[in-house]
């Protein structure tokens, strides 16, 4: 969808993180790349530090976008960082539980199997007296 960047307001140091990503994408569908990431540096910069827009989404949304923003102090990095190994342990965790999944359905599909087969195997042959333990004396 193209918005022409004349009808979105310039964004401002109070402005959300989403807000920012919608200028941007204002500015790429009235600009080239290049020159809509320059523009976006320029503004982002003279926003000045601590600001709520500087959001780990906001980082991650412009970097595919081409754009690399970097977190304001070491508050922000030590939260990148810790969203970066969050990310990487619950993907790891997911990809465990996938494959415990997959380990637990064909367990399941075995025994299934395994029942079916021997019932097979005891309609097939009949089930003789001695066989259910008529021998056995009460």
């Amino acid at each position: 969808m193209l918005t022409d960047v004349r009808e979105i307001a310039l964004p401002v140091k109070t402005s959300s993180d989403q807000y920012w990503i919608t200028w941007y994408d204002a500015l790429r569908d009235s600009l080239s790349k290049k020159a809509a990431q320059t523009q976006f540096k320029l503004f982002w910069e003279q926003r000045g530090k601590g600001t709520d827009a500087n959001t780990n989404g906001l980082r991650e949304a412009m970097e595919d976008r081409g754009v690399i923003i970097e977190p304001d102090g070491i508050v922000g990095s030590i939260v990148d960082s810790a969203s970066s190994i969050i990310d990487g342990v619950t993907d790891g965790i997911g990809s465990f539980l996938n494959v415990g999944k997959g380990i637990v359905y064909g367990g399941l599909g075995l025994t299934v199997l395994c029942i079916g087969v021997l019932l097979y195997s005891v309609a097939k042959r009949g089930v003789s007296a001695s066989y259910m333990g008529a021998g056995v004396k009460v």
